[in-house]
């Protein structure tokens, strides 16, 4: 009598433990489900649930720390990594999810902290802690020291990752270029003739500062100009940065008088970048203002872009916009891009002469582009374009673009 109480007493435990196993496991199933969804909030519930009723489930830690960082509250991820951390630091999955966390946070100089951590407690996959560091060394803009961290390591060199990261950084790394353009514009029926623009500029790179001096020539509808101008960028704080222009022109026949920018450059995080800025045009007879901005976003091995103009003069108002797409190859200089675009944007050098009427006319082009690396420090980029353009009310011409760009650094 005895043992068969106590063989059912066993009997019953053992159902519970795995009926709550099962539920515990059903819980889990169902938040996964929802984070499929993208309903984290529903996922992090169930989650809860699970540490609740086993506490010491650190698979489920890390899972609620991977959903805190896809909605970019970091400090919550961080809170729950620490956790795992501390009830087991060589928990399956710890490192991966803490760097990751650590890079979309930005905190590249906790990334190195983190991955000796790894490599301590055992964590063997180099290639992720490699990749990491590099980035970091790259965000950080020390150079020459991921290149020597990643030439110690040549080994690793076979992830084409890696590889792309030591070519980026080896391109970053050179404080001085030199760049080369020429384009020749084509119309329909050989009228007007054909339309040359050509510049030469020299940059360089000191610390956190980029200027860039430029000088342009233009042959165009049978008048000749040039235009001097310099450009600046200064990088801010986690990847922020600023970027200014001056340009004067020598007559006023072809390019503006004076024409000016600024804009600011900033990261939305999950592989999204913007920007807002303007620009300034002073020509012989009038000003113009142009509101701009950007919107780009990283996808796997491509850059997706749009940005729109917003121009003003005088009571007068036109908006265009160009969206671009650029896939890279195996090297940040070895890359194919389609740009398309609407109406007369003023960044575009094909609109050069008689922009303050063009502003207020339309235009339809396409242009296709590849980017070639010569060596690892010189690019040959080049562009074919389209265009059907307004060149006076309701009175369109066709118009065919060939762009050559040289660029050198050293």
């Amino acid at each position: 009598m005895i043992s068969r109480i106590f063989s059912c007493t066993v009997l019953i435990l053992i159902s519970a433990s795995l009926y709550g196993q099962k539920n515990i496991d059903s819980l889990f199933d169902s938040a996964i489900a929802h984070s499929r969804q993208m309903e984290y909030e529903k996922a992090l519930e169930d989650a809860g649930r699970v540490i609740g009723m086993d506490p010491g489930r650190t698979d489920v830690m890390l899972f609620m720390a991977s959903l805190y960082a896809w909605q970019e509250n970091y400090d919550d991820a961080k809170d729950w990594i620490e956790r795992v951390f501390d009830i087991e630091p060589r928990t399956p999955g710890l490192y991966e999810t803490w760097l990751n966390v650590l890079l979309w946070n930005g905190e590249y100089v906790r990334i190195f902290d983190v991955a000796g951590m790894a490599e301590v407690y055992g964590y063997t996959d180099y290639y992720n802690i490699a990749l990491k560091k590099a980035i970091a060394y790259k965000e950080l803009g020390q150079y020459s020291k991921g290149i020597e961290f990643l030439e110690c390591n040549h080994e690793l060199l076979d992830s084409a990752g890696l590889r792309y990261l030591y070519d980026e950084l080896y391109l970053l790394s050179k404080r001085n270029h030199f760049e080369a353009y020429y384009s020749v514009d084509l119309f329909r029926g050989g009228v007007p003739s054909p339309q040359h623009l050509a510049y030469i500029g020299y940059g360089q790179k000191t610390g956190r500062h980029t200027f860039i001096l430029r000088g342009s020539y233009a042959n165009r509808f049978e008048k000749h100009d040039f235009l001097g101008e310099i450009d600046y960028y200064h990088v801010l704080l986690n990847s922020h940065y600023l970027y200014g222009n001056y340009g004067k022109g020598a007559s006023g026949e072809l390019f503006p008088s004076h024409r000016a920018g600024i804009e600011y450059f900033i990261p939305l995080g999950k592989g999204f970048e913007g920007s807002i800025g303007g620009r300034y045009m002073n020509f012989v007879n009038t000003d113009v203002f142009i509101l701009t901005g950007h919107l780009a976003r990283y996808v796997s091995n491509s850059l997706i872009a749009v940005r729109p103009f917003y121009a003003t003069r005088e009571g007068l108002s036109s908006l265009s916009a160009l969206a671009s797409l650029r896939v890279y190859g195996d090297n940040p200089l070895n890359y194919w891009g389609v740009e398309i675009g609407y109406g007369n944007s003023p960044d575009d050098r094909f609109v050069t002469s008689q922009l303050e009427d063009i502003l207020w006319l339309n235009a339809y082009r396409l242009k296709l582009e590849k980017n070639f690396p010569i060596s690892l420090v010189n690019e040959l980029k080049v562009r074919a374009g389209y265009s059907v353009e307004e060149y006076s009310r309701e009175r369109y011409r066709q118009r065919f673009m060939l762009e050559l760009l040289l660029n050198h650094r050293f």
